[in-house]
């Protein structure tokens, strides 16, 4: 780990536990720096805001795909990608809460954004013939980020199972949806 990275993980530690309303003092004061190094490090408090988000939007992707080194296709990537969601939720809830109220959901072709992940399992379930070739990986995975932000995880203390397989099944093939009944996605959503 790169000495950036520990000032950023370091960083994000603090706002993670006290969240992003804190004053840049408070906030210089728990990383152990001044509010000068503060703002040499990061110009603005958007420029802090925009450095630590990104930083946990990285982790959670780079945690979703260590995860998905242990699926067999594109319809378990779906579930685990969600449920890496699902435990940002609960244990990120200052960043997860700020993804749904600064995101806009537009579409976004940046392999740093939770919707490019989503293309990215689509295209390769239609590769893999469990994801309709009918489909567009574009407006599934747009109307994927907006509902699972929104509706799935947003309000919910529990995952909606039957919500989960209502919106994916429609995208998916024969065997795609096969795939999804035989999965447990009670116990693949349980910690």
């Amino acid at each position: 780990m790169t000495n950036k990275q520990k000032k950023i993980k370091t960083l994000f530690s603090y706002i993670q536990r006290y969240g992003f309303n804190q004053s840049l003092e408070n906030i210089a004061l728990g990383i152990g720096i001044t509010k000068k190094t503060l703002f040499n490090r990061y110009k603005s408090r958007e420029g802090l805001e925009k450095e630590v988000f990104n930083f946990w939007k990285q982790s959670v992707i780079e945690r979703y795909r260590n995860r998905s080194l242990f699926t067999n296709n594109a319809v378990e990537k779906l579930i685990f990608f969600i449920y890496e969601l699902k435990k940002c939720k609960e244990l990120e809830a200052h960043f997860f809460d700020r993804e749904i109220k600064t995101t806009d959901f537009e579409l976004i072709d940046d392999e740093r954004s939770f919707q490019f992940v989503i293309w990215k399992i689509l295209n390769e379930g239609k590769l893999e013939e469990v994801i309709s070739s009918q489909i567009s990986s574009c407006s599934w995975g747009h109307l994927l980020h907006f509902n699972i932000f929104n509706l799935i995880l947003h309000d919910e203390k529990n995952v909606n199972i039957d919500f989960i397989i209502s919106l994916i099944s429609p995208l998916l093939t024969k065997e795609g949806n096969e795939i999804l009944t035989s999965l447990n996605l009670e116990r693949l959503m349980q910690d």
